[in-house]
């Protein structure tokens, strides 16, 4: 299956190829896009120009936190995406999504899913100067399908859109029912910061988050030993430049119920004739699934960077 990366500007930019540094990078981006920002202000433009500016240099601070965090990234599987979508964070205090033992993650989604939304980066961010004074900030900046370019010192790099969940300090022994200060809260997204909340939450065990090893790893990763699994994650982490995990796989194989529907079969010669057939309904796991001869899901495990 294969998972959506998350790019940042200083990865798509020229920088990196220049030799510039992640710091010095990220510093002339955040400059520039606030001299934008004050340069809107001053010409009253409207009011989702300067919100536009403003996500931009949330944003770039965001990714730089990451950057600093060593870039680390959650696949989470559909099953799990289908199981946290209806987690419900309202009533648990701010305090504990604040004290997040990983405050900046990637999360990233199976590029074949039917949402808009592939991926997104969740940051914690501590007193943010907002309109409404200082704030502790918790910013889910969302990667869509379609994605708005915007320049900075000359460059051009992605600008994302952005939510956030806003706390004045003093505040985060509320939940967010007492508090109701999700900021630019969109009804159609709140899937995603649920997801966010749980993943920020969740124990990193062994049991739902599984290392991201190379594809060409796979297999002898789960029969090797534990020294030997660390060998292949470190050797992962060298060809990546960063960390990833799979969260919720081992939910993919549980067996469920597998409803009524058509499938799409290639048969005949070299597998050339598409073939609707109408299977009934059993019990299946989905690892099963996967080795359908319908060309559309993948390899197991598969990674678009490992190609």
């Amino acid at each position: 299956m294969q998972f959506f990366h998350l790019d940042d500007a200083y990865s798509v930019s020229r920088f990196a190829r220049a030799g510039i540094s992640v710091d010095e990078c990220y510093s002339r981006l955040i400059d520039d896009a606030g001299n934008q920002y004050i340069l809107k202000t001053k010409n009253y433009v409207g009011q989702e120009a300067l919100q536009d500016a403003s996500n931009v240099v949330l944003q770039l601070r965001s990714e730089w936190l990451w950057w600093t965090n060593g870039r680390p990234y959650y696949n989470v599987w559909p099953a799990m995406v289908d199981t946290l979508t209806t987690f419900d964070v309202t009533h648990v205090p701010l305090a504990s999504f604040f004290a997040a033992p990983d405050p900046h993650i990637a999360i990233q989604f199976s590029v074949d899913n039917s949402r808009q939304v592939l991926g997104m980066l969740v940051s914690v961010l501590r007193n943010v100067p907002t309109e409404a004074g200082v704030r502790d900030v918790i910013l889910f900046s969302r990667h869509t399908v379609e994605r708005q370019i915007v320049e900075c010192s000359g460059r051009m790099i992605h600008a994302v859109y952005c939510d956030m969940l806003a706390v004045l300090p003093g505040k985060q022994t509320y939940s967010l029912a007492e508090v109701g200060a999700y900021y630019n809260e969109r009804p159609e997204n709140r899937w995603l910061r649920n997801i966010a909340l749980a993943v920020l939450l969740m124990e990193r065990t062994p049991s739902l988050f599984e290392p991201d090893i190379l594809r060409c790893d796979c297999e002898r990763y789960d029969r090797a030993s534990t020294d030997v699994r660390k060998r292949l994650e470190e050797r992962a982490f060298k060809r990546r430049g960063q960390r990833g995990y799979h969260v919720g796989r081992q939910l993919e194989t549980i067996p469920h119920y597998r409803r009524p529907h058509p499938a799409l079969y290639w048969t005949g010669k070299g597998r050339r004739i598409a073939t609707v057939v109408f299977r009934s309904g059993c019990i299946v796991k989905r690892q099963a699934m996967t080795t359908a001869p319908t060309g559309r899901l993948g390899s197991y495990g598969e990674s678009e960077r490992d190609k």
